[in-house]
This record gives C-alpha cells, sequence and structure tokens, in this order.
C-alpha cells in the first residue's frame, strides 16, 4: 500500500509504491482526491507505474491511491488504500527586526517576532559575545525579551541574534538581529 508522508513545500518525499504479487500482467493508474477515498479521485494524467512521484510545489493535503487492472479479466481491479500527502509552508519572518545600538548598562528594546504562516513558532540563540553580560543566550518565544546589557570591555560589542522560523517539521530562513554595547 501507498505509504502517508509530511513534507515541506519543493521538498522530496518517497514515491508511492505498490507491489503486486501476482504473475498477471497489470496496468496501473494513479490518482488524486481532495478527501480520503479511493472512488471519487481524478486520474493523474501519465502516471501509469507502479510507484509514481508526488509533486510537493502545492501547499496542501492531497490523497492517492492507484488502481490496478488486469487485461485478462480473469481477476478483479485492485483499488489501493489513499495516502495522505501533506505539503506544509516554509515560514518566513514577516517582521525584520531592527538593529538596536545602546550604551552599556541600559536596556535593550523588546524584539517581537511574526512569521507566515501565523502559526508559526521561532527559536533563537545568541553568538555570545565575551566581555558582554546580561543577555539571554537562546530562547524559543515569540519575543526576545527587554534585557539589560553590560560591556565590561572598553571596545563595542556587538550581540547577535539568529532567529529561526518552525512550521511543522519545515525551518524558514534565518534572520539575524544585532545589538551594539
Amino acid at each position: 500500500q501507498p505509504q502517508t508522508d509530511q513534507v515541506c513545500q519543493n521538498g522530496t518525499t518517497p514515491d508511492l509504491e505498490i507491489i503486486l504479487d501476482s504473475s498477471e500482467n497489470a496496468t496501473y493508474q494513479w490518482y488524486e482526491n481532495s478527501v480520503d477515498n479511493n472512488t471519487t479521485g481524478s486520474p493523474i494524467n501519465g502516471e501509469e507505474n507502479s510507484s509514481f512521484s508526488p509533486p510537493t510545489d502545492s501547499i496542501g493535503e492531497t490523497f492517492y491511491y492507484v488502481v490496478i487492472t488486469f487485461p485478462s479479466g480473469v481477476c478483479n481491479d485492485i483499488i489501493s488504500q489513499t495516502a495522505l500527502i501533506q505539503v506544509n509552508e516554509i515560514p518566513t519572518i514577516t517582521n525584520v527586526p531592527n538593529n538596536q545600538s545602546i550604551c552599556s548598562g541600559s536596556e535593550t528594546a523588546l524584539i517581537n517576532l511574526t512569521a507566515s504562516p501565523i502559526a508559526a513558532t521561532f527559536s533563537w540563540s545568541s553568538n555570545s559575545p565575551a566581555g558582554l553580560t546580561g543577555f539571554i543566550d537562546s530562547g524559543s518565544s515569540d519575543t526576545i525579551p527587554i534585557q539589560t546589557l553590560v560591556n565590561t570591555t572598553q571596545d563595542p560589542i556587538t550581540l547577535i541574534y539568529t532567529i529561526l522560523p518552525h512550521y511543522g517539521q519545515c525551518t524558514g530562513s534565518p534572520v539575524n538581529v544585532e545589538i551594539i554595547v
């Protein structure tokens, strides 16, 4: 039976495959459907082999199944179970935070994070620069909190947060925000 899978948009998913244990010659036709049933789908043009590579360029759920027919008429048609291929959006940060420049001993501004899709989550981590105290090293919230940063050196120090958006198993491109102290 074909296997259900979840993939990021434009990612790869294993081929859907059906293994037939018969010496009878068979023909195959793959179908796609927006609902989970193997009776009302639409045939996929040109997909007439025992395996099929589902496309992953469109976000959403598609159910696939195959109908196996035997030209001799000796055996009945075989209709596989459906396999759901869920294609998830790769999240993007929609509000690129502004870089900040503050004096030693001052507070940073709160950094609010938003992404598309709106249900995306975030992880963020710092470059942990030597000579700087008061910073939060990493987190997984949709904000980087206000922090009081102290530069223990005479030279400016740049704290860099790398922010990653996540949606399901998909991770988007990182965005950096710099805070110069």
